[in-house]
Parts: C-alpha cells; sequence; structure tokens
C-alpha cells in the first residue's frame, strides 16, 4: 500500500507523494524575467487566489525569485512543485517540521539553501544572484529527475518488483 501522509516507519505501507507532468516544467530558466521578489499568489491569503487561467497563475510564479508555501489540510500539495517547474524557489514555511516519511523525495535541503539566499536578502537587501541560479538550476533538474508523474510511476513499479 502507498501512503502520501505517513508519519511512521510500516513495513505494509511506502511512502508516496505528488508528482508534476514533465510537460510543465519551464525549459528556458535564463529567458525568465524575474521582477518580484515573492509571487504575488500567497497561501496565507486567499484574497491572492485571483488567477483563472494555469497560465497567468505560472506566469506569476515565473516572474517571481521565491513562492510562499506552506503545509495546509496536510503537507503535500502540488503547489510545491508548481512552483519550481515554473523556475521560482519555494519559500516553504516550517519545511523543518514535515516528517521524514512525508514527501520522501522533496528536496527539502536545496528549498532550505534557496531559503537562507531569501533571508539574507530580507535582511541584508543584497541577492546573491549567482548562489541563487545555481541552486534554483539543480532544484529543477532535482525535479525533472525524481518529482514527476513519470518518475512516480517508475518509483511504484520499481517498488512492486522488489
Amino acid at each position: 500500500y502507498f501512503k502520501r501522509e505517513l508519519y511512521q516507519e510500516n513495513r505494509y505501507l511506502f511512502p508516496i507523494h505528488f508528482a508534476i507532468p514533465s510537460e510543465k516544467i519551464v525549459r528556458n530558466l535564463d529567458e525568465l524575467e524575474k521582477d518580484k521578489f515573492f509571487a504575488p499568489c500567497n497561501p496565507t491569503d486567499k484574497t491572492t487566489y485571483i488567477y483563472s487561467t494555469e497560465r497567468e497563475y505560472y506566469q506569476q510564479y515565473q516572474e517571481s525569485f521565491f513562492g510562499i508555501t506552506m503545509k495546509k489540510a496536510g503537507w503535500d500539495c502540488l503547489r510545491h512543485y508548481e512552483i519550481i517547474a515554473q523556475g521560482c524557489a519555494p519559500y516553504f514555511y516550517d519545511i523543518r517540521e514535515c516528517p521524514y516519511l512525508t514527501m520522501h523525495q522533496f528536496p527539502r535541503y536545496e528549498v532550505l539553501k534557496l531559503m537562507q539566499i531569501a533571508d539574507n536578502y530580507l535582511q541584508t537587501e543584497y541577492l546573491d544572484l549567482d548562489a541563487y541560479l545555481t541552486n534554483l538550476q539543480y532544484l529543477v533538474k532535482y525535479l525533472e529527475k525524481k518529482l514527476t508523474t513519470i518518475s512516480l510511476a517508475k518509483y511504484i513499479v520499481n517498488l512492486n518488483r522488489g
């Protein structure tokens, strides 16, 4: 059996997570023009849920350095993956509190490194753009390798073979 919000090990349950179709991932990271530090859509403020099309929703992430995300009804949600897929870094509130078997493939350490860059900017107004871009490119490549619907299907198939 597979469980998305898995909080403890169980020999009959395997962790599973959300995934994003690879065709949703932007391929031109170098061409994105960012003019916002945080994306306007903020899960702490429902009045910012103003987008009527997927294109508009994705565009605001493409134009932003960071997209705020957090645990709501559960830890895992597609928003985390959409943010990365659009060439934006997640600013994930309380990510350190996420149980290790929940979102077990999610690149927490890399997200924390990017959040440190954001925190430094918020304190000093200096954005280390080289470090940001290096870490973001790694994050998007990781998403392509481990967090797509295809990679999730391979994970399930490989577990069933063992």
